[in-house]
C-alpha cells in the first residue's frame, strides 16, 4: 500500500523544490502498459523507413516523459512531466500526421496549452503548503474560493487531455491523419495521462 521505493532529488535551494519519485501498483501497471504498447509499435514500424531516426527518437523520449509522469509522487514533478509529454507527441504529429493540416496541430497545441496555465495556477496555490506529495493534496485545507479555484484549475488541466466536449475534437483529428501505426499509438496513449491525473 502507498509509494513504494521512494527517492528524493533536491533540484532548487531558494524557491526549495524537490523532485520524488516512487512508485505504486496502479502507476506500475500503467507503466508495463504503456511500454507493452509501445514495443508492439515498434515492431509494426520495423520496416518504416522514413524518417527513422526522428520516429525512434521521440517516441522513446516520450516513453520517458510518460514514465516519469507515472513515477511521480510529488505535485511539481508530476507537473513537469505532464507537460515535457508535450514536445515530442507535438513533433511525432508533426513529422508522421498530415502536414496539410496545420490547424489541427495548432487546435493541439492551444487545448494543451490551456491545461498547462490552469495546471500552473493550481501549483502555484498549492506550492504555499511547500512541494506536497501527490497522496497529501487531498488533505490541504483551503479557504472556499481558494479551494474552488485549485481543483476547478487541475479539473481543466486533466480534462483538456481526455476527448471529451469541449476537447473532444483534437484528439479525433490529430489520429485520421496518422498512417504511422507507432505514432498512432503513442497519440492514443495521452488521453490516458489526463484520465490517470484525475484519478490521481
Amino acid at each position: 500500500d502507498g509509494w513504494q521505493v521512494v527517492e528524493k532529488f533536491s533540484w532548487m535551494k531558494s524557491p526549495e523544490i524537490e523532485l520524488v519519485f516512487g512508485i505504486d501498483i496502479f502507476s506500475l501497471m500503467l507503466i508495463a502498459a504503456v511500454h507493452l504498447a509501445v514495443l508492439l509499435g515498434m515492431v509494426g514500424v520495423r520496416g518504416n523507413t522514413y524518417r527513422q531516426k526522428a520516429l525512434v527518437v521521440f517516441s522513446l523520449m516520450f516513453l520517458s516523459m510518460i514514465s516519469g509522469y507515472f513515477l511521480a509522487s510529488d505535485f511539481f514533478s508530476f507537473y513537469i512531466f505532464f507537460e515535457a509529454m508535450l514536445l515530442p507527441l507535438f513533433m511525432l504529429t508533426g513529422i508522421f500526421g498530415d502536414v496539410k493540416k496545420q490547424q489541427v496541430l495548432y487546435r493541439f497545441f492551444l487545448y494543451n496549452l490551456l491545461g498547462a496555465v490552469f495546471l500552473f495556477i493550481a501549483l502555484m496555490i498549492l506550492y504555499n503548503y511547500q512541494n506536497v506529495s501527490i497522496s497529501e493534496v487531498g488533505r490541504i485545507v483551503l479557504s472556499g474560493r481558494g479551494e474552488l479555484l485549485v481543483w476547478g484549475s487541475v479539473f481543466i488541466a486533466f480534462l483538456s487531455r481526455i476527448p471529451v466536449w469541449p476537447f473532444h475534437y483534437w484528439i479525433s483529428s490529430v489520429n485520421v491523419n496518422i498512417s504511422n501505426p507507432l505514432v498512432f499509438i503513442i497519440a492514443n496513449i495521452m488521453p490516458l495521462s489526463g484520465v490517470y491525473g484525475l484519478i490521481r
